[in-house]
């Protein structure tokens, strides 16, 4: 049964009036959802709870530079591990860095007792604390894991986990990690 034209047209506009007020009471619940109550119940001018619900925002081109500058290291450091480089690690951190000399030593003493073991790090939770052209400073939660290689067999070495606080400052054309400070477990990163 077809139904009269005027009937037909007030049908898709009723239909229409319907999609449109239900978006508007979607739209409705989510801005209430993330102002966390009722705007309207706030006196004028007064903030809501901006500061328990940060405003969604794009990452700045400086803090993907940074993160992209400490995955490059974390790659150029895992395949050091990987062939055995003790120059080439070393390469990687200032002179004088602690972390340099403690990650070298680790790398020698398995190199002295005849594995080739292959070093990954999985970054969980990551936050960009200074991002300048010459400096980066990140705290990064990260596990790393251990593969040691020997006579064709591989195992598992027991994996680490922790927040660290990483410096890396550019010296010609190239990234050196001059800290890795514990970082604070209440800080996110």
């Amino acid at each position: 049964m077809t139904l009269p034209r005027p009937l037909a047209t007030s049908s898709r506009l009723l239909g229409s009036v319907a999609v449109v007020a239900a978006l508007t009471v979607v739209l409705l619940a989510v801005a209430r959802l993330t102002t966390g109550g009722d705007a309207a119940a706030s006196p004028p001018g007064a903030s809501t709870t901006a500061a328990r619900v940060p405003a969604p925002s794009w990452p700045e081109p400086g803090s993907l530079r940074a993160v992209r500058v400490l995955e490059q290291w974390q790659a150029a450091r895992e395949r050091a591990w990987a062939v055995g480089d003790l120059a080439g690690l070393r390469r990687l951190y200032l002179p004088g860095s602690e972390a340099g000399r403690r990650d070298a030593a680790l790398l020698a003493a398995y190199l002295a007792r005849g594995l080739r073991v292959e070093l990954r790090t999985r970054s969980d939770r990551l936050a960009v604390l200074v991002s300048r052209p010459r400096r980066v400073v990140v705290r990064q939660h990260a596990a790393v894991r251990l593969l040691a290689h020997l006579s064709g067999r591989t195992r598992a070495l027991p994996a680490s986990g922790a927040s660290r606080e990483l410096e890396l400052v550019r010296v010609g054309r190239t990234w050196r990690l001059r800290s890795a400070r514990p970082g604070s477990p209440r800080e996110p990163p």
